[in-house]
């Protein structure tokens, strides 16, 4: 304590001396002196002087007059770094602006500033939540800072911000491994270079990440992995309350906010609700972080079981953040969720978290002492963070912060499914009316939480194609466009925020038009809808056959919702231990679909606890048969990576048959991403048959990869390649129709045909990137202009629509996101599902894909795919055409000892709305 009394009186007498010369270098060392000390975040220093502000702002005025950049820069960072610290992100944003595009890169001094200016952009960026942004702006710091040789305290610092927004991307184990890198370098770096920030920081981030990690497990119902990284946060939190202490109260609330949350995440509930009741929140503290303490503490005080004290805190904790209440303890809307358009603002963020913990602790309530009351009023509350969070996509401008956003708050929608789902469960002596709402609220915020990204990608695609909708949707383009780059590129922040107005303005224009066209495109784009339960029975569920089955793993009780044509129903899943059910889940991905081996008693355990259940209620609840149905399944979590096919319905000795009795044998099964995109890409495809008088197929062929990153693969597909080039011709052929064979096919080849066929086939090798799931590619043949590489980036940003309406992929991992062994990919993207080649086909424009879950084996697929091209010719549905296909191939199969193994037939999955030829 007494270095930092030091310290102040150091800063005090420095700038003293600095005003008293006057002019000339008592001018330049306030600006000196200033971005010296908000370089080491000495803020509280530099408030001691109230005139270092006004000093600062004179002299950059006269830097930028006789362009001494190096001096003005100093200027505007110290200024912009204040700005920032009082949460004026657009004057920050202004003054930074001022100078980055004139500062000159050959010059070391000004090229050192405008990696600083990176950096302090980062900052802005991941607290307003452009997490996409700022991981572009810390990573342009680093290169400078590389480039230059500077400091290793500089390059540490940014890497430390880095660890933050790569786990704010879900990236959680490249955040960890950066994060305990820094950590290790810090310790060789001197003080004077900044060593306790750096330090201090990259202990906080990485403990951020490694929480973030343990939530998202714990949410998967991973106990046991969830439990063990929420400790280690916990670790790192503690270390930081030390530091913290000596910083400042801010920081250390800060901290014990943090710590607090991830001890009782770990499981640590005595040692979490010690730290909690250990200091209260003061009048001069940051209001948003009084609020997160309450918050946060009631959630705790709930798991304790003590009600009496929960209630008043997270009542305090809703006033703080301006949410109005209702009446009772109830806690009402918001009446202005915004501070500032378009931005994720921690206030926005802490009153999600408010709403969620005011909903889990009436739950608890609930669980503990009953009332039906208590559940009504949490379903009231997840309701209410539904709206907000809805509110917020809206406002986003780009995809990215949609599904950074989704990543850090996917529990919104299962909440509030599961507390609907727990009040379809309690109202069996209610009204058939009160329970048909509880379901449909079930199915809505269910539907609501799966790939917004995606639907919003695809109704781009519908909004551009209809003539109704395309002034519409042109409009919302360019007012987005014009507002990225101003967010990205342009000097006055203020423009951005105008331009957030007008997309706001244009929005309530749409709602309260006359035009039926605008409200339409605004029911499209903006309101969230997704089908009812009568437009799900009525316009998706073709026949008395057809079974739509969602599963929503929402914890600690995931749940499953169906719908027939003639009713619907609801199961709570046998999951008493999720770490068990992952581990039958992911030895069964292993062990079926990637060795030969035969299914095991836990594939039956598998089927009975998702799918006999299902079937039993379905036939418990209609009366109807259960055998011959088509399976329409919208999976979620790591269920996405399993194909319900290859479950076994009975064994070998149970079926008396050679081999297990499998659902393919009896039922058709399909899957969807959700039932709103399903009756998108429905209607798509409608409109598209329309235009098409003679379906066209193309074949797209290079058997042998040339690219780098595919572990070395140089494989060819010999068998895989003569059906592309020779027999899926000569089967077209005889229903009519031609194939336009691209053989050894160069990207341009795709680009030319893939916006004019209906459908498209891949034979090439499909290579998955684990790390960066968006450059997992297609291994098209290089040409001139590109390196073959078809990446997922590559189709979201540079391929014109397609008109195709299916996707058949020949290509290894097409369906897959990653390896399940890896904590980062196993669920994909938290509410929006594995970002995956068949992904990026739905979303360039074609609704139905034929995909693979894992590496393709030349001869089965040859063969597996000439059954399915037959039924596909011969007009079937697709997911019908699969299924027959791997019935074909089970009956037919040269080879019984090996053919027939799982890996063979069950890796090929059918996803979308079913094609079939006209």
């Amino acid at each position: 304590m007494k270095m930092k009394f030091f310290l102040h009186v150091f800063f005090v007498v420095y700038f003293f001396v600095g005003f008293c010369l006057g002019d000339g270098l008592g001018q330049e060392n306030c600006c000196v002196g200033a971005y010296n000390a908000t370089s080491n975040k000495n803020y509280h220093m530099i408030s001691l002087l109230p005139g270092i502000i006004p000093c600062c702002e004179k002299n950059a005025k006269a830097a930028l007059a006789s362009n001494d950049l190096a001096l003005a820069a100093k200027c505007q960072l110290a200024l912009a770094y204040f700005d920032v610290e009082k949460g004026e992100y657009s004057r920050a944003f202004d003054r930074l602006f001022t100078v980055k595009d004139k500062l000159d890169t050959s010059n070391n001094i000004q090229f050192t500033h405008l990696a600083d200016l990176h950096n302090l952009l980062g900052i802005i960026y991941d607290r307003q939540g452009y997490s996409n942004l700022a991981l572009e702006s810390y990573e342009n710091a680093i290169r400078i800072y590389s480039n230059l040789g500077s400091s290793t305290g500089q390059v540490l610092l940014n890497q430390a911000n880095l660890v933050k927004v790569l786990a704010e991307h879900g990236k959680y184990e490249r955040a960890i491994a950066l994060g305990e890198a820094v950590r290790t370098k810090t310790v060789s770096v001197p003080p004077e270079d900044g060593k306790g920030q750096i330090l201090a920081t990259v202990q906080n981030n990485l403990g951020y990440a490694k929480n973030c990690r343990g939530l998202g497990l714990l949410s998967d119902m991973r106990d046991r992995s969830a439990s063990a990284s929420c400790k280690e946060a916990m670790e790192l939190f503690k270390l930081n309350l030390r530091i913290a202490i000596n910083i400042g109260r801010e920081e250390y609330l800060t901290t014990l906010v943090s710590y607090i949350g991830a001890a009782s995440s770990a499981g640590q509930l005595d040692e979490s609700l010690r730290h909690a009741r250990l200091t209260e929140p003061k009048a001069e503290d940051n209001i948003l972080l009084s609020a997160a303490f309450f918050s946060q503490r009631s959630i705790i005080e709930a798991k304790s079981g003590n009600h009496e004290a929960a209630m008043p805190d997270i009542l305090k904790a809703c006033r703080i953040l301006g949410l109005t209440p209702l009446g009772d303890d109830s806690l009402g809307r918001v009446a202005n969720p915004f501070p500032a358009f378009g931005s994720i603002t921690d206030t926005a963020r802490i009153r999600l978290t408010a709403l969620q913990n005011k909903g889990a602790v009436l739950l608890l309530h609930f669980k503990r002492q009953g009332g039906i009351e208590h559940l009504e009023k949490s379903l009231l509350a997840y309701e209410q963070a539904v709206e907000l969070y809805n509110a917020l996509q809206n406002d986003l401008f780009d995809d990215a912060a949609v599904v950074n956003l989704r990543i850090q708050q996917h529990t919104v929608y299962p909440n509030a499914a599961r507390a609907a789902a727990l009040l379809y469960t309690q109202a069996v002596k209610t009204t058939p009316t009160t329970r048909q709402m509880y379901w449909e609220k079930a199915f809505r915020y269910a539907e609501q939480g799966r790939g917004f990204a995606l639907r919003q990608r695809v109704r781009d695609v519908i909004a551009e194609q209809n003539i109704n909708y395309r002034s519409f949707y042109q409009q919302e383009k360019d007012l987005r466009d014009s507002m990225f780059q101003y967010r990205r590129n342009r000097g006055k922040y203020s423009l951005v925020e105008a331009k957030q107005r007008e997309i706001w303005e244009f929005r309530e224009s749409l709602r309260t038009s006359s035009d039926p066209a605008a409200r339409e495109y605004y029911r499209l784009a903006y309101d969230h809808a997704v089908p009812t339960l009568q437009e799900l029975q009525q316009d998706l569920i073709g026949d008395d056959t057809t079974v739509f089955i969602e599963y929503v793993w929402a914890a600690p009780q995931p749940f499953a919702l169906w719908a027939t044509r003639k009713g619907y129903g609801l199961v709570q899943l046998d999951i008493p231990n999720g770490d068990v059910f992952w581990d039958m889940v992911k030895a069964f991905q292993r062990k079926q679909l990637q060795s030969y081996l035969a299914p095991d008693a836990n594939v039956r355990k598998i089927y009975d606890i998702l799918l006999g259940s299902v079937l039993n209620d379905v036939q418990a609840q209609t009366k109807a048969k259960t055998d011959r149905l088509k399976l329409v399944i919208a999976a979620d979590n790591l269920l996405r990576l399993i194909p319900f096919e290859a479950l076994v319905i009975k064994d070998g000795r149970e079926s008396k048959d050679e081999q297990p009795y499998y659902v393919v044998k009896k039922h058709v099964v399909g899957y969807q991403y959700s039932a709103a995109l399903w009756r998108l890409q429905t209607a798509q495809q409608t409109e598209q048959k329309k235009k098409t008088p003679k379906p066209r197929i193309a074949s797209f062929v290079n058997i042998a990869d040339a690219t780098d990153g595919c572990g070395g693969i140089r494989d060819t597909l010999p068998l895989l390649g003569a059906f592309s080039t020779d027999t899926l011709p000569a089967l077209a052929k005889k229903q009519g129709i031609e194939v336009e064979v691209c053989d050894t096919a160069q990207v341009s080849d795709f680009r030319r045909e893939g916006p004019v066929v209906d459908v498209a086939h891949f034979c090439m090798h499909g290579c998955l990137n684990p790390e960066n799931p968006e450059e997992t590619y297609l291994s098209f043949a290089p040409d001139s202009g590109s390196s073959g590489k078809v990446s997922i980036t590559y189709l979201l940003n540079n391929m014109p629509q397609m008109r195709a309406q299916l996707a058949v992929f020949g290509n290894c991992n097409t369906a897959s996101q990653g390896n399940t062994e890896h904590d980062d990919h196993e669920g994909g993207q938290k509410g929006e599902g594995l970002i995956a080649l068949h992904w990026a086909m739905s979303a360039a424009g074609c609704p139905n894909t034929i995909a693979t879950l894992n590496e393709v084996k030349d001869e089965s697929a040859a063969l597996l795919l000439r059954f399915f091209f037959q039924h596909l010719l011969e007009k079937k549905p697709a997911d019908e055409a699969l299924s027959l296909a791997k019935r074909d191939y089970l009956n037919k199969a040269k080879n019984p000892n090996l053919d027939k193994y799982t890996r063979h037939w069950a890796n090929f999955i059918c996803i979308g709305p079913p094609y079939q030829i006209k």
